[in-house]
């Protein structure tokens, strides 16, 4: 254990969310210093003593009344008494990237195929309840002396899959909506994902700033499928029940021929003309 008499914490990055300071020590003598951006919170025996906004203060037994007991104890003001320090980024992270790590199987709902479905975009947010996220997931996240949003984003990971699909499978249903029109409600899904992961994240302490979807979309061979569905469709539209029909089977025809070679390919197939 060792005795700081200057407690301070100049950080080099933005990626921090929670520093603890290396000091297990001080007295009523040492000074601790919140720069600009920082809180510092003072932790005795899992307890949270003080909570101190930008600025110089000392460390003495009016800031710390436990420390007042310790004092009498060793009968000297300049005996070290045991102290966690914390300080917590204030700082908003707009860039926070997330997206599926597996595909979402969805029925296409108008044009009945599976599809595997991807998104991805940014994430906006900011530590509120510091006290509540000190006390709840520090011991499970921090890495060294640090916890970072790096950390978070890993931690995050699963719960922001989960939410994503749910809220673009449960639209596309309940909307019957095919994939080519999910870029038509993007806005409606976005909305319906941030109050969802709004609700997820206030539970750790986080306030969701902001949310983006920049991409949804489907591997080139689903998205073929679709295609050729779509062509096919507005062919029959096109020409109509019958002439489709008959359409269709010159094709096949043709297919027929080009494959077996021989103008025998069309003994026993029918076109279905009287």
């Amino acid at each position: 254990m060792s005795l700081y008499n200057l407690v301070q914490f100049e950080s080099t990055g933005n990626d921090w969310i929670i520093y603890k300071h290396p000091a297990t020590e001080v007295n009523t003598k040492s000074k601790l210093i919140v720069t600009t951006g920082q809180i510092a919170i003072l932790v005795h025996n899992g307890k949270i003593e003080s909570i101190k906004e930008e600025g110089s203060y000392t460390l003495d037994t009016e800031l710390l009344p436990f420390a007042k007991s310790i004092v009498k104890t060793v009968y000297g003001r300049n005996n070290p008494y045991p102290l966690e320090i914390y300080y917590v980024n204030k700082r908003v992270k707009l860039d926070l990237l997330w997206g599926t790590s597996d595909p979402i199987n969805i029925l296409d709902p108008i044009y009945k195929i599976q599809l595997r479905i991807r998104a991805r975009g940014q994430l906006g947010i900011k530590l509120s309840d510091y006290q509540y996220f000190l006390q709840t997931l520090v011991g499970t996240l921090i890495k060294g002396s640090y916890v970072t949003f790096s950390v978070l984003q890993d931690y995050f990971r699963g719960t922001i899959n989960q939410r994503v699909k749910k809220v673009i499978s449960t639209y596309m249903i309940n909307n019957q909506i095919t994939y080519f029109e999910i870029d038509t409600h993007l806005d409606e899904i976005q909305k319906a994902f941030q109050d969802s992961i709004t609700e997820e994240l206030e539970k750790f302490g986080f306030d969701v700033l902001n949310l983006s979807i920049e991409s949804i979309n489907v591997p080139d061979e689903d998205l073929e499928k679709l295609n050729d569905i779509l062509h096919k469709k507005a062919e029959y539209d096109q020409l109509g029940d019958n002439v489709y029909r008959t359409t269709r089977g010159y094709d096949v025809l043709e297919e027929g021929a080009k494959n077996n070679n021989s103008a025998g390919a069309f003994v026993g197939v029918g076109l279905g003309l009287d």
